[in-house]
């Protein structure tokens, strides 16, 4: 795995290992229509174009794509039809195969891969409840909240948002 923000060293580190690689793949999860920023993801583009002339397979897995990508990512994912892209969700895929004009694979969310850690007691004391709710049962629904995506929209979202979950 590639840190692109530990500076210099860290990105001849990767060049050396991009030499020797044949499968370089790039996990695109919320990043790649630029919402988040456009300066780490075509970095991380470049890297994958490098990947290619090098001769490596290049792909960008579990992708989400936006309503409203930034031009300048959708520009250069068009000049790049030799990078497979693989959405996460149907609507990316469908959002993504009309703005770049191909074909995108949907395919499973590599999240759904993991496994939890259960380290703390705060997370042993969830999971035991968590086991005990179903094991009667019960039907647990988790509401994965980020406190980004509230920063970004206007003022009393995050209360509207508690009342319909409450």
């Amino acid at each position: 795995m590639i840190d692109f923000g530990q500076g210099k060293a860290m990105r001849l580190s990767a060049m050396a290992e991009l030499v020797r690689a044949r499968n370089v793949l790039m996990i695109g999860a919320d990043i790649l229509d630029g919402h988040y920023g456009t300066t780490t993801v075509l970095r991380r583009l470049q890297f994958l174009d490098w990947a290619h002339r090098l001769g490596a397979k290049t792909r960008v897995i579990g992708c989400s794509f936006s309503a409203s990508p930034k031009l300048e990512l959708i520009e250069r994912l068009r000049g790049m039809a030799w990078l497979e892209i693989l959405a996460r969700d149907p609507v990316s895929k469908e959002r993504m195969e009309s703005v770049l004009g191909r074909e995108v694979e949907l395919v499973a969310d590599v999240a759904f891969l993991l496994e939890p850690e259960i380290l703390g007691e705060p997370a042993r004391l969830a999971a035991a409840w968590i086991a005990s709710e179903r094991a009667k049962g019960h039907r647990i629904v988790a509401l994965n909240v980020s406190g980004l995506v509230f920063s970004m929209l206007p003022d009393g979202t995050l209360e509207q948002f508690a009342d319909e979950v409450a």
